[in-house]
């Protein structure tokens, strides 16, 4: 259950290109206030885009994010906070002006800080003036629109002072001073190097087993099918994802081709084993689908794809492939 104790909103004004920083709490007991805060945080507790960790202590925030659970520290800190992030977002123009909600609130009983970016949106609203003596109402273009309740964010993260774990969301962006796009974020702003996603853990999982296979000159279809019930039930199983278990049920004592697919997931970054919450498994976990060169598309449950007396794959003679349904007594269109 959600808990909020504390929120405050610091603006970025494109016009000055400076922070306007408030220097007032927000009222955290309006309703609209609890349900947008809450959307925001479930946009990043709840997510396969969400990178999790302990935050280091020589990450320059966190000294001042673990004494923000104290009613005196909280504005102070929201505020030196958002000057360090503001002072380099400005000057990287790749990176949308956005303004900064800070909260400190209660999530059953662990406290937590976060901090979401909103960015700016465009969009058009009416305007009432007055042209001399006249009444004109007159259409203009906000260019600050803060994203709806339902609306995704790019860019965010919350720190639990309990457990000093960290859960963030982020896009890389063009850091003019580096010429590449990196996650300045976690990179700069925290200061940490990060284990990737859930989702970017099963693309690089995905395209290791796909390069693999391609290698020894195989399809991937069939590998591919494997691999992903081996997530889905790793996932749920051990509540993580473990590269050398993967491997290991994928290829046994094949040392060759064991090897190959670790030197794949070594260069794209992912670790040994990552813990990840089984809620964040997306539907399209749940599924095997294929699309085949004559445009048939064909999405099976997991829990079926493995029966024979449901599912057959078969090689023809000549070269082709053959996908038999075995015992369906209905058909059901879905138009």
């Amino acid at each position: 259950m959600l808990r909020i104790d504390a929120a405050v909103l610091h603006i970025f004004d494109t016009n000055t290109n400076e922070a306007v920083l408030s220097q007032t709490l927000l009222d955290h007991k309006e309703q609209y206030m609890i349900e947008y805060i809450d959307k925001m945080m479930t946009k990043i507790m709840y997510t396969a885009q969400q990178k999790v960790g302990k935050l280091p202590d020589r990450s320059p925030a966190k000294e001042i994010l673990v004494g923000m659970n104290q009613a005196e520290n909280f504005l102070h800190g929201t505020q030196k906070l958002t000057n360090r992030f503001f002072n380099f977002t400005k000057l990287n123009p790749d990176i949308k002006p956005a303004d900064l909600l800070w909260t400190g609130f209660w999530l059953d009983e662990a406290y937590f800080i976060g901090m979401f970016k909103l960015n700016h949106n465009e969009s058009y609203t009416h305007y009432v003036e007055y042209d001399q003596d006249n009444l004109k109402n007159d259409l203009i273009i906000n260019r600050a629109i803060l994203p709806s309740p339902t609306q995704a964010i790019d860019e965010g993260f919350l720190y639990c002072i309990d457990t000093e774990e960290y859960f963030l969301i982020e896009k890389k962006h063009l850091i003019e001073e580096y010429g590449e796009r990196i996650n300045y974020l976690s990179e700069i702003f925290l200061d940490i190097q990060t284990n990737p996603s859930m989702k970017e853990s099963v693309n690089i999982i995905k395209k290791a087993i796909a390069k693999t296979a391609k290698k020894f000159g195989e399809d991937d279809y069939q590998d591919l099918a494997e691999v992903k019930q081996i997530l889905h039930d790793t996932i749920h199983e051990t509540q993580a994802i473990d590269n050398q278990a993967i491997a290991e049920v994928m290829y046994g004592d094949n040392f060759s081709r064991k090897q190959a697919y670790f030197e794949e997931t070594k260069e794209q970054g992912l670790a040994d084993e990552t813990p990840y919450m089984p809620e964040l498994v997306g539907n399209n976990m749940q599924r095997q689908k294929f699309k085949f060169e004559n445009g048939i598309e064909l999405s099976i449950p997991l829990d079926l794809f493995n029966n024979p007396e449901v599912v057959e794959i078969k090689n023809n003679p000549d070269g082709t492939l053959s996908v038999e349904i075995k015992n369906i007594e209905k058909i059901k269109n879905m138009f």
